[in-house]
């Protein structure tokens, strides 16, 4: 089945849910930029106001800590839409995220969850592009206090 989704419905669907989006800052990183010698962005989603799901969804259990994005399967029209248009899905492991989260927490005072930090764990796993900025998209800041301040402790000594 392939789903054609074009500019229209994007500016339609924008229009609808407008009033609850709040416009969110996309910021350049100094410490990035400079260690990959690119134009680096923090995309801070993780400010945008969310609300809470009242659906009770259960999943087989899925081994990570990063819950925001530890899907059992992509769904179905998310997947017709994002194969014809991503080149490629990069793994990042918990360890991975949780340095990232560090880094972005201890050195850029950005509070994402763990899911949040995965674009920027991805960097160094990725061919950059010769030209043009990067911009991270940073989601969630509905971290678990206690899971943040274990990770810190543990990883806090790395960055």
């Amino acid at each position: 089945m392939r789903v054609e989704i074009g500019l229209k419905e994007i500016k339609e669907a924008a229009n609808r849910i407008k009033k609850f989006i709040n416009r969110t800052p996309c910021v350049p990183s100094q410490r990035l930029s400079k260690h990959y010698n690119r134009d680096i962005y923090l995309k801070l989603e993780n400010l945008q106001i969310t609300g809470i799901s009242n659906k009770c969804i259960c999943l087989e259990k899925i081994n990570t800590l990063a819950d925001g994005i530890a899907v059992r399967q992509p769904g179905r029209i998310p997947f017709e839409i994002v194969k014809d248009i991503v080149e490629e899905i990069i793994v990042v492991s918990d360890d991975e995220m949780k340095k990232a989260l560090c880094q972005l927490v201890l050195k850029d005072k950005i509070v994402p969850e763990l899911a949040g930090a995965a674009s920027v764990a991805a960097l160094s796993k990725i061919k950059l592009p010769k030209f043009g900025a990067i911009v991270c998209l940073i989601s969630g800041g509905n971290i678990d206090q206690k899971l943040l301040v274990n990770i810190l402790k543990h990883y806090g000594n790395d960055n």
